[in-house]
């Protein structure tokens, strides 16, 4: 089998070596194989080819560089060496005479290729053959379009439209306009060069240059809708979709798929609502499909109906009576079971409205839950419904809006209610319903709480995560409605990187109005574990004190005041110069080390490019991982805002060029049209005139030759005419001779049997000369109708030609002369047809006079034919009455003989014996037939014998003790395991537990030895099991308030966590241990109490340490070193500190 992806591929080729062919289209169910060696952006299909390599499903692939990815697959497939034959066709881009003969002797080489492989000879009429002429069906069709699609996709899209619907992608359509018959009479080379002729003339794919083709499918009136196919990371056919929507004015459905099997279940619900919408409000008859039961219970008195929306977060449930009313709402959340919870519903409903579920007389489903619902009587998508439910409730509404717990649909509707058409969000849930749900709660209010505050906003704020789970948390630090310190400060972009470092942390910081807001933001955050926030609040906050050192304000290189750099309301100016009043803000690095120096490392400096000074003479510095920053969010949002304006002031002046471009156009577009019809219409008249004169002149020569074929055949019948004259003079006389003969067997006919035999050898033979001459006489006949349809053929042609001559004289002036000649060629034709007339009518006459005498000798024999056939006839009935009773006896003999041999065989009796078992009451034969056939019956039904039952009952009873056995001892051991993991869990929870508290002692010892005090926790987290709780560290070091492990500093937490490190070692010291720079993170004053600290573990383990800190070398027993003194040659120095040693 040769698999294949694109319809350009020379299937016919193939055949023409007996191989078959079959077109590509594997969806996955995942990538997992294909993910390990492509590349995640590659397109789904090419990973789904790649796939069904790597899964031993193709072996024969011939591939065609449609674009980058088929490349990269190829590229990937052949490195991979699955496939036993792999070929690349080079496509062309277009269908003109050049690129023809280029895809020929593409096609030429492929064909030596596969000979080489497969070591076969191509079979010419094998590859003829396999042409074959589709009829072409005018019915209304929806086209699939766009890149290629799977089986099951297709399937998908037939089984829920009821219009055809034809595939018109990379593989479908696939139609060659060959004339079998022409290519035989070719050469090899012709051949092939019109077969690559028929494969470019086919409707062309998106990825031909000429389009003019293709363009023409979207004019077909036939066509009713389209479905536009496309694969995520495969952007070349977005391009021919939005012409198509911008230009077809057809029902449009754009479907995405990742090819993978999943991925066509996901798009029932749109194909099903795209259908709907073709079908129209008249499909939507709510009498369709009512039982004559249920008609006549709506006629005679009350009724309901109802209509169940199964969703993917709530089921709801509507009742209305018979005048269309609301009776009784009912909405419940679906849970685990589609089915479970319509049900429930809909007893709920129908108790609520007081009714009994009898008085429903149709239900109608629909929601994503609506195929698993059985009760309902018809299913509809909640597309559809929602149109019909908008337009029930207010006909004015066009324009739907449905956000469900999964999924945003906009719908738009017409004057009765039917979709005219819909989008739908892909399958993330980002500002669904559920992402609303979300968000209230995260604002701690209702849905209907969050509706109504909603109306009420004062301001934009953006939350720049598009996810669900992300914005939540991002949510938080706005909850308040509060502003953070990026959005209250402003500054200019030349001091933006410097104000956002002097800031650090604080910038996020949330701004409140007084402490009462602040407390109940920290409360809510408790409440809800949303994490930790600092607040500053405007009641509490103040300046930190001037800024001492004036003097650095004049110094070479200093810009200023952080704070004076910036501007804010006046509200906020106490907050200012709290965060920003002690920051000297530096043109560079230079002068802000030069300052430092000179003011004894007492000022905090930053730099224009984002360097920190901190008194006491630490550095910050390096890159940033973008060029993004909290202050210039806002200039950027008002820099992209104003370009986009302008983006869209150009677009539509190009828009509105491009509309009357396309005018012009279109104008010209029309203007040769017209003038290439002139054109062709001209053109045509000449060429009629042309053709018409040339059959003319073929004409005159056939009536030239026609006359001369005439007066040959009428030479051929006179001749004939004289052998029947001498013919029916012979036969005279044997009729005469036969009559005597006849009367002789007349008179001994009983007497004379043998006589009668010799005498019908004698009438065969005359038998045969009479059906000689009627075959002469009626060969002349038909030679005779033959001249007569010639004449009055000729006569019509004359009369067709001198009409066609009228015409040509009057629209050629040159073609006079030739014109007079004809008609002195008609006229003789004319005399000449005259002539034969004439002689036609002798010839008539001498004919009439010899059927007249064989009509005479015809009667004569008919008198004698008739005696003898009455004298066969007696004789044959004779015969076959002998016949037949002869037959009948040997039947008879035969069934006897067979019942003697079925009585002995059946029950080994003969006749004789059979006679003494014979009762007389069993005379009715009728009954006693019922009685054997009711018997055999019987037995029948008991079916074959089985010889092994036993055997097989005792196989299948031991079969089913040792099962048995096997199934008691599962028993038992699962009680055992049971019981055994319930131990294991209480022996691990009192473990747990013991350890757990003595690892807490021992972590607050060894974090206020590290730290010089302070106090350090462990905290597990509540309200879970502990055996998969998760463990929290809270750290408080001198002079701080107690605080998450995650606020601290760098250097902070890495001695947080190797307090934790040494809390574990102190209680399950280990031999030996291996610490990499652990204390890096670290000051020097910490690094020596590390130091320290690590000496006292020294008496129970060997800790052998990467390090760069002098502290920790100094508290080491042994160093050793790796220097470089030679190019590439490393040597390792050691030091004994113990002994004062130095080794080499």
């Amino acid at each position: 089998m040769i698999h294949y992806v694109c319809k350009y591929t020379p299937l016919e080729l193939f055949k023409g070596f007996g191989e078959e062919c079959a077109v590509l289209e594997e969806m996955p169910e995942n990538f997992e194989l294909s993910d390990q060696i492509a590349h995640a952006n590659l397109c789904g299909f090419g990973k789904s080819v790649i796939q069904a390599v790597l899964e031993g499903k193709v072996e024969q692939l011939v591939l065609v560089n449609c674009c980058d990815s088929m490349r990269r697959v190829y590229d990937i497939v052949e490195s991979t060496g699955k496939c036993k034959f792999l070929y690349m066709l080079d496509m062309p881009h277009e269908d003109n005479d050049c690129e023809k003969v280029k895809l020929a002797q593409g096609i030429h080489r492929l064909k030596k290729a596969y000979e080489k492989f497969s070591g076969k000879t191509f079979d010419r009429s094998g590859f003829l053959n396999a042409f074959s002429h589709e009829p072409v069906d005018n019915q209304p069709y929806i086209g699939v379009l766009g890149v290629r699609v799977s089986g099951i996709l297709e399937k998908m899209i037939r089984d829920n439209i009821r219009m055809d619907v034809e595939n018109l992608t990379c593989t479908g359509g696939r139609r060659l306009a060959v004339i079998r018959e022409e290519l035989e009479k070719m050469e090899d080379d012709a051949m092939f060069l019109a077969y690559a002729d028929a494969l470019l003339s086919q409707m062309p794919c998106f990825r031909m240059n000429n389009s003019t083709r293709r363009n023409r499918l979207y004019l077909d009136p036939n066509l009713k809708g389209i479905i536009y196919h496309t694969i995520k990371f495969c952007d070349y056919y977005g391009f021919e979709y939005a012409s198509i929507k911008r230009d077809i004015k057809v029902p449009l459905l754009k479907i995405e798929t990742d090819f993978t099997s999943q991925s066509a279940g996901q798009l029932l619900t749109r194909v099903q609502a795209f259908a709907e919408t073709l079908e129209g409000s008249e499909d939507m008859d709510p009498s369709k499909g009512i039982s004559e039961e249920i008609r006549k219970k709506m006629e005679s008195g009350v009724y309901y109906v109802a209509g169940i929306d199964s969703g993917s977060t709530s089921t709801d449930v509507v009742i209305l009576d018979k005048d269309g009313k609301i009776k009784s709402t009912m909405i419940i959340p679906t849970g685990g079971g589609a089915m479970m919870s319509a049900e429930k519903s809909l007893e709920m409903a129908v108790e609520k409205a007081g009714i009994r579920k009898e008085d429903i007389v149709r239900i109608v489903t629909t929601g994503y839950g609506r195929a698993y619902i059985d009760s309902g009587d018809d299913s509809i998508t909640e597309i559809t419904c929602h149109a019909k439910g908008a337009h029930y409730l207010n006909p004015n509404v066009r324009t739907v809006i449905d956000i469900g717990g999964q999924d945003i649909k906009a719908i738009s509707i017409d004057d009765n209610g039917a979709v005219k058409n819909f989008l739908m969000n892909d399958k993330c849930a980002a500002g669904t319903g559920r992402f609303l749900e979300m968000m209230a709660r995260t604002l701690g209010l209702s849905l209907e709480e969050m509706s109504t505050r909603g109306l009420e906003w004062k301001e934009n704020v953006v939350i720049s995560s598009m996810c669900t789970v992300f914005a939540e948390s991002e949510v938080v630090s706005l909850v308040a409605q509060n502003k953070d310190v990026a959005d209250i400060i402003h500054v200019e972009k030349n001091y933006e990187i410097a104000i956002e470092t002097a800031l650090g942390g604080s910038i996020q910081n949330i701004v409140t109005d007084n402490e009462q807001t602040a407390k109940q933001m920290i409360e809510f955050l408790k409440k809800n574990r949303y994490g930790r926030a600092t607040f500053l609040p405007l009641n509490s906050i103040s300046a930190r004190g001037d800024f001492n050192q004036r003097g650095a304000l004049n110094e070479p290189g200093a810009i200023g005041l952080a704070s004076g750099l910036v501007t804010a309301d006046q509200e906020y100016a106490g907050l200012i110069g709290y965060l920003l009043g002690r920051v000297l803000v530096v043109d560079n690095i230079d002068h802000a080390i030069a300052i430092a120096r000179k003011y004894r490392h007492s000022i905090r400096m930053v730099t224009l490019e984002g360097e920190s000074l901190s008194p006491g003479g630490s550095m910050t510095g390096g890159a940033f991982k973008n060029n993004s920053n909290l202050l210039g969010r806002r200039r950027e949002i008002e820099e992209l805002e104003k370009k986009v304006k302008e983006l869209a002031a150009q677009y539509n002046a190009i828009r509105q060029s491009m509309e009357e471009n396309r005018a012009r156009r279109n104008e010209m577009r029309d203007t040769v049209a017209s003038l290439q019809q002139k054109l062709q219409e001209q053109s045509i008249q000449q060429n009629t005139a042309r053709m018409n004169i040339e059959q003319l002149e073929k004409k005159a020569e056939e009536i030239r030759c026609g006359y001369t074929r005439i007066e040959r055949e009428q030479e051929e019948i006179r001749i004939q005419t004289k052998d029947m004259q001498a013919d029916n003079a012979r036969i005279t006389q044997e009729l005469e001779a036969s009559k005597k003969d006849e009367e002789e067997l007349e008179t001994f006919i009983e007497t004379r049997q043998k006589e009668l035999e010799d005498w019908k050898k004698d009438e065969a033979e005359t038998s045969e000369k009479l059906e000689k001459i009627r075959l002469d006489s009626s060969a002349a006949q038909q030679k005779e109708s033959f001249i007569k349809e010639n004449i009055r053929r000729l006569k019509e042609e004359i009369e067709v030609l001198s009409q066609e001559r009228e015409e040509i004289l009057d629209s050629l002036e040159k073609g006079s002369q030739e014109t007079a000649e004809k008609r002195k060629t008609i006229e003789n034709v004319r005399k000449e047809i005259e002539g034969f007339a004439a002689k036609e009518e002798a010839e008539n006459k001498q004919l009439t006079k010899m059927q007249q005498k064989k009509e005479e000798s015809t009667k004569s024999h008919k008198e004698f034919f008739e005696k003898r056939d009455e004298l066969s006839n007696q004789i044959s009935l004779l015969d076959k009455e002998c016949f037949r009773l002869k037959t009948q006896s040997e039947k008879i003999e035969e069934n006897r003989e067979a019942r003697i041999t079925y009585m002995w065989e059946e029950y080994e009796i003969t006749p004789n014996n059979a006679l003494t078992y014979r009762k007389e009451e069993m005379n009715d034969r009728h009954v006693m037939k019922q009685q054997i056939h009711k018997l055999k019956d019987e037995i029948r039904a008991l079916g074959a014998v089985n010889v092994n039952a036993i055997e097989d009952y005792r196989e299948l009873l031991e079969r089913h003790t040792f099962l048995n056995g096997q199934y008691n001892d599962l028993l038992e051991a699962e009680k055992t395991l049971e019981q055994i993991i319930k131990e294991l869990d209480e022996g691990m929870r009192k473990q747990f537990s013991e350890k757990f508290g003595e690892i807490q002692k021992e972590f607050d010892r060894a974090f206020k030895e590290l730290f010089g005090g302070g106090r350090g926790t462990l905290e597990l987290a509540e309200d879970e099991d502990i055996l998969e709780a998760g463990i929290r560290i809270i750290s408080q070091p001198p002079g701080k308030k107690l605080q998450n492990m995650m606020q601290l500093s760098g250097g902070e937490k890495a001695l947080t966590a190797i307090a934790l490190l040494f809390a574990i070692q102190n209680l399950k010291p280990s031999p030996f241990c291996l610490l990499d720079e652990i204390e890096a993170a670290l000051d020097d004053s910490n690094v020596g109490r590390f130091a320290g600290y690590l000496q006292k573990l020294t008496k129970n383990t060997q800790f052998i340490i990467i390090t760069h800190r002098r502290g920790t070398m100094n508290a080491a027993d042994r160093l050793y070193g790796i220097t470089m003194q030679e190019k590439g040659v490393s040597t390792l120095v050691s030091v004994d500190l113990v002994e004062n040693q130095l080794t080499q």
